[in-house]
């Protein structure tokens, strides 16, 4: 179970992380490093996590919340902005409530009163700080909070499914089988391109009206009717397939959906020279960067390109890499990036950029809490003391900023895998576009 999740958590980053490339600019790379650097001390990126006290609510209660701010790659808490700005929009994407709560180096406190009158849904709960306005809403805090009634007969029948929040959608519930009119399914070449003779791998997503994933399978065909391979979706509407293309070759999936529909989807055109970048993380402690080359570039002797990697923005590694061989492999110590989102980027001697891909880096050096209550058992309404101990990676003390919510599993069940913690939207949710389902299943 492990090692699925290991693949799927892989998967995720692969399909999600399509960043947008890095415009060119003249000269030698140490200028468009320190162009990019310039941008990103002049636009530095805040992160907003909002810690509420329950995962879903009940018209009559009070949703209370603490907030944490972060800056830059290494999401320490910021000191940035003076105001964070919460907002509870209801199921038609009208504010109903809305808070200005003052930040104190970077956290702040506050509440919403879910009043009887208000109507029964999906709400979102949306913060951010002025400062993040400038860069768009893809980096807000946006969630979607379900609020019900006590006692109603009223509920959505099936089961419960949640769109895109970044796209404010609603809270839906799927009975039919998804079919071609309705489930939106692409496919993601490794690094952006097919090109001819590089074993590669294509992801592909699979996404129903309701924002989650569908499963699929289907085959992959050449312009020869030739079956090349099968494939199926490992888990919420994701898998891959490990594909040889050929230069003058047309491929194509053919996809079978839930309800027996079929549907063929062109795949990108082969390219007959050019590069696949890849990144795997085999050894604990380190990250494997292979560059593969097609033939024709291996023929034509030995190229100059440059690698570089960013985290939050910020140049974290670069390096010039020559390339006179079909694989070339480069080993990079973890300990050079930050725990989140890297961005490989590969540059020829121009600074055109070639090929983009990205990869979660998870270092070893998160907090670890230890938390005990004095006594086992309390009597009803009795006050309840809890020691909580803050060690860091080393396994030594260290102060910080933090909250504690407490709920009865009997009457508000939660499974820990299926939400969101501070770790999974923090250095996940906030730098991949489009809707993750269930993200913190891939930190279990």
């Amino acid at each position: 179970m492990k090692n699925k999740r290991a693949l799927l958590f892989s998967l995720l980053i692969f399909l999600f992380g399509f960043l947008a490339f890095i415009p060119r600019e003249d000269g030698g790379i140490e200028k468009l490093v320190a162009s990019l650097q310039r941008w990103a001390d002049n636009n530095p990126q805040e992160k907003v996590y909002l810690h509420t006290d329950k995962p879903y609510y009940a018209l009559g209660d009070t949703l209370w919340f603490k907030a944490y701010v972060t800056v830059g790659s290494r999401h320490q808490l910021s000191a940035m902005s003076g105001a964070l700005y919460v907002e509870l929009l209801n199921p038609q994407d009208s504010m109903v409530r809305s808070l200005k709560l003052p930040l104190v180096t970077g956290t702040t406190y506050g509440d919403f009163t879910l009043d009887e009158q208000l109507p029964v849904g999906s709400y979102r709960l949306r913060a951010y700080t002025q400062w993040m306005r400038n860069a768009g809403e893809d980096y807000y805090f946006d969630r979607t909070i379900i609020v019900g009634s006590i006692g109603s007969s009223d509920a959505v029948a099936g089961d419960p499914a949640f769109n895109n929040i970044k796209n404010k959608s609603s809270r839906k519930s799927i009975k039919e089988d998804v079919g071609v009119q309705q489930a939106d399914v692409q496919f993601f070449p490794e690094s952006g391109s097919l090109v001819d003779g590089i074993t590669s791998r294509v992801g592909f997503k699979a996404v129903g009206p309701d924002g989650n994933g569908v499963a699929i399978k289907g085959v992959i065909l050449d312009d020869l009717d030739k079956e090349i391979i099968d494939f199926e979706t490992l888990y919420a509407g994701m898998g891959n397939v490990v594909l040889k293309p050929q230069a003058g070759r047309v491929y194509r999936a053919k996809v079978v959906f839930p309800d027996s529909s079929v549907k063929t989807i062109a795949l990108p055109k082969v390219l007959e020279n050019g590069y696949i970048l890849g990144v795997y993380q085999i050894m604990k402690d380190s990250v494997l960067v292979r560059i593969n080359a097609s033939a024709g570039m291996v023929q034509q002797g030995s190229q100059s390109v440059n690698l570089m990697v960013q985290s939050a923005g910020e140049v974290v590694f670069t390096s010039p890499v020559k390339i006179s061989r079909s694989i070339t492999s480069i080993w990079l110590h973890k300990a050079l990036f930050p725990s989140g989102i890297a961005q490989f980027s590969l540059f020829n001697s121009n600074n055109e950029p070639l090929n983009e891909r990205v990869a979660f880096i998870r270092n070893q050096d998160q907090m670890e809490l230890e938390v005990s209550a004095e006594k086992k058992s309390y009597k009803s309404r009795e006050p309840i003391s809890l020691n909580v101990i803050a060690k860091n990676a080393e396994g030594m003390p260290t102060g910080g900023s933090f909250s504690v919510s407490v709920i009865d599993e009997s009457k508000v069940p939660f499974d820990d895998g299926l939400g969101h913690t501070i770790f999974s939207d923090i250095l996940l949710n906030s730098d991949l576009k489009g809707f993750i389902e269930t993200p913190n299943y891939y930190f279990h």
